[in-house]
């Protein structure tokens, strides 16, 4: 995932190469600014449609991480889309507590088990599918 949760998750894992991944390529060149002036060399940035990063590097990523306010359809495909086998998807939740929020067909349809909440933060990992 791209934005600012990027740049902290980045400067805890130095060791790990990351990708951020941001949609609009004014934010790419801001995320650019900042790892450069972070010094956090480890991190690449790639800015366009997750659909089209999706088909070029499908199943290919220990971890996604993601503050998704967004359908969680659209988090779990594309998620499910980019992680390996194993991969583990982090999502940021929204603040109002949702118990429906990740139906079992939504995570199923992407190939993803709910590993269930901590804090504020929900964890899923992928599966191979049925």
């Amino acid at each position: 995932g791209g934005g600012v949760p990027c740049l902290g998750v980045a400067g805890r894992l130095r060791e790990l190469p990351m990708t951020a991944g941001e949609r609009r390529g004014s934010r790419a060149d801001l995320r650019v600014r900042e790892i450069r002036a972070l010094r956090r060399e480890h991190v690449a940035v790639c800015s366009g449609d997750v659909r089209d990063f999706a088909s070029s590097r499908p199943h290919s990523f220990e971890a996604v991480n993601d503050r998704s306010f967004a359908a969680p359809e659209g988090t779990t495909r594309w998620a499910g889309e980019l992680l390996a086998p194993d991969g583990i998807l982090v999502v940021s939740e929204p603040p109002e507590v949702d118990p429906e929020r990740w139906s079992a067909q939504v995570l199923l349809a992407a190939g993803l088990r709910d590993l269930g909440p901590t804090g504020g933060i929900r964890r899923f990992q992928k599966v191979l599918r049925a």
